[in-house]
């Protein structure tokens, strides 16, 4: 088990590198441990489970007692799993205060896994019943992520498309998440109360797969994230007469924002741009919405500025072909050399435009502005 922990602790520390240090996706990153320490608890609790198997087959099929035999077997194995999965948590999130969206779920597929697995021990003998939940414990975790719909993916309590510092955790996918743990559940004592009959496994996977489609209806259409867009306080810093706000995660960054963000509008301003009074990480109707990372640096923030007053894409983008791609590269190469952070090659279109009146820069960045407006043909289906 140590072994175990060490991986699952390198798996999801290695998850955690590639998120901000935003506490939710990180607790969420934690909890992808989970795909190792998983299926080896669900195989350990089938190997306890078989140990007494023998003398559940000798005796009257009673309820109480084998359920509470099974208990007492995999007793062990739950804790171990547990206390594993806890120290994964620690040593990747930190001492953080726990979101119980993120962590119930995560430890009750786990102890789901152990009652089912243990079950499993006493229907099979536990040569089989060992690799059969290493492989489907396996299969459980890994596969769903390549499923489709994509609801499937998140049933197991790991939530690795969790989450931008703009996003939280979708509580559909929580939910469906706590019907299929309690569904595997209570699988697991319909097995072990009567193992002997084929009605009680039959009725055991019946109960499975209702609880699938339930978990299903809970979960809904959820995009291949299971996230929603967060609604958290700003925090916001007036510079000149430019706004800009931040994510709480990313306040340290406020002060070089507002360093390079004022001579970036003041640049433009010069070119005869007027910037937007209001740059957000926020949703806004009114304002420019940007995003940035932790520890960026004064290039990342001007791309990410350029990004925001750049024009949007089209909505006949998603169908047809992007005839204005061209024109929303000069955009952005206007945008950018006159920010006065980036010069244009010396023979490049905008370097001729740059030599021009502000008057002609304008009515030029007015017309590039007014093609990336237009689609080509549809596009052709794969």
């Amino acid at each position: 088990m140590p072994v175990v922990l060490v991986l699952g602790w390198a798996h999801g520390h290695a998850e955690a590198r590639l998120v901000e240090q935003y506490s939710i996706a990180l607790q969420a990153q934690a909890f992808t441990a989970m795909f190792i320490l998983l299926p080896v608890a669900a195989a350990l609790a089938a190997w306890e489970a078989g140990a007494i198997r023998p003398v559940t087959l000798a005796k009257v099929p009673n309820v109480v007692g084998t359920t509470r035999q099974l208990f007492r077997a995999i007793a062990v194995v739950v804790g171990l799993a547990i206390a594993c999965l806890t120290a994964c948590y620690l040593t990747i999130a930190g001492l953080a205060l726990p979101n119980a969206a993120v962590a119930v779920p995560g430890f009750a597929v786990m102890v789901a896994a152990c009652l089912l697995g243990g079950a499993v021990g006493l229907v099979i003998p536990r040569v089989v019943a060992v690799p059969v939940c290493l492989t489907l414990g396996y299969v459980f975790m890994v596969f769903p992520q390549a499923w489709a719909p994509y609801w499937l993916r998140d049933l197991n309590g790991t939530y690795s498309g969790c989450c931008a510092v703009n996003e939280t955790l979708d509580p559909r996918a929580t939910w469906a998440a706590l019907i299929f743990a309690a569904a595997l559940a209570l699988t697991a004592l319909m097995l072990a109360s009567a193992a002997k009959t084929i009605a009680k496994i039959l009725a055991s996977l019946l109960l499975a797969t209702v609880a699938l489609a339930a978990a299903g209806q809970v979960a809904g259409a959820v995009a291949p994230a299971p996230v929603v867009a967060r609604h958290a306080s700003l925090i916001c810093q007036r510079a000149d007469v430019t706004t800009f706000c931040v994510w709480p995660e990313h306040q340290t960054q406020l002060g070089h924002l507002l360093t390079v963000g004022t001579r970036v509008i003041r640049s433009w301003r010069i070119h005869g741009l007027a910037a937007p009074s209001l740059f957000t990480e926020g949703t806004s109707t009114n304002g420019a919405v940007f995003g940035t990372r932790s520890e960026a640096s004064s290039q990342d923030l001007v791309g990410a500025l350029v990004e925001a007053v750049s024009p949007p894409f089209p909505a006949c983008a998603a169908t047809h072909i992007y005839a204005g791609e061209t024109h929303r590269q000069l955009v952005g190469e206007w945008l950018l050399a006159a920010s006065g952070y980036g010069q244009p090659a010396t023979d490049s279109v905008v370097s001729h435009v740059l030599r021009t009146s502000r008057g002609a820069q304008i009515r030029w960045l007015g017309m590039q502005v007014r093609e990336t407006e237009k689609c080509g043909s549809a596009r052709s289906a794969p």
